[in-house]
């Protein structure tokens, strides 16, 4: 069984547009290996960035985040970071926004090897203001998962509603595994119509607020109003525990749910991924 015995964050109650610009990094950054004491895992937390690499190849498990250094360094720090990450055969993932400097970083990076992944809008909600709709279809219901078994379906299915690669599955299902046991503030949903999985949505309490992460319908479920019930029913959870803020990056998809929620946007952020077996063989410069 899966256990939940975790001591909940403070909350956040200042929702100026900079705490809440603020929170929504800080959610994203309190979430990955960085801050969770992982087995195993190089950590590197400084004023000019922050990265981990563990033995998981999932992206979002190697993180690069805040970046703030001089031109002259950064080819050396990519360097570095992606020669640990090909030594362990793992993949990477680097976050740009407005403050990330230098100013131009998403073109050093491409010269690395990593590949522009999509650029987005970070949100946030007042809880207060949330409004409870029934949008889901007859049939549909959602489930907290509670068991490993659970797991393994969550992340079928996260992975087949984004529509990423297969052999991604069991890094993801590692990652998670992995928080899990480290007792995390997160929960994970499981959406079924007419009894079969096809959605999916989490949460995590960090910087004040919750998270709300892998929103994700299998494409003959969309459409039908099941995203909208998904990124409601932990934003729900979260008010009745107190929390006063909801925060999230949007994808182009589910843009338009968010801002029928009441979502409001308050920073852009950009990804970019680096993948071993692109470049296992590639040192900078070739």
């Amino acid at each position: 069984m899966i256990t939940k015995e975790v001591k909940l964050p403070d909350i956040m109650y200042d929702l100026s547009e900079k705490s809440l610009a603020k929170a929504i990094v800080e959610n994203a950054y309190v979430r990955t290996p960085l801050t969770h004491g992982w087995p195993q895992a190089e950590v590197y937390d400084g004023e000019d960035a922050a990265w981990c690499v563990t033995n998981v190849t999932y992206p979002t498990c190697n993180p690069i985040l805040h970046v703030n250094m001089t031109p002259e360094r950064i080819d050396s720090f990519l360097e570095s970071v992606t020669e640990k990450a090909r030594h362990r055969k793992v993949n990477l993932h680097c976050q740009v926004n407005a403050l990330t400097r230098p100013a131009d970083l998403g073109k050093y990076l491409t010269a690395h090897g990593f590949t522009y992944s999509g650029e987005g809008p970070c949100m946030a909600i007042d809880l207060q203001k949330l409004e409870e709709r029934h949008t889901a279809p007859d049939g549909f219901r959602i489930m907290e998962i509670r068991d490993y078994t659970g797991l393994k379906k969550w992340c079928h299915i996260k992975i087949k509603g984004f529509e990423q690669a297969d052999d991604m599955e069991p890094a993801l299902l590692e990652w998670m595994a992995t928080d899990i046991g480290l007792k995390q503030p997160m929960k994970l949903y499981l959406g079924l119509l007419d009894g079969w999985p096809v959605s999916t949505s989490a949460y995590f309490l960090g910087a004040g607020v919750v998270g709300i992460y892998s929103v994700a319908t299998l494409r003959e479920a969309r459409g039908r109003g099941i995203g909208y019930a998904m990124t409601l029913r932990p934003l729900l959870e979260a008010q009745r525990l107190g929390y006063r803020a909801g925060v999230l990056q949007a994808s182009a998809m589910g843009l338009p749910i968010y801002r029928k929620m009441g979502f409001k946007e308050y920073d852009r952020v950009a990804g970019y991924r680096w993948f071993y077996e692109k470049n296992k063989g590639e040192e900078h410069g070739q």
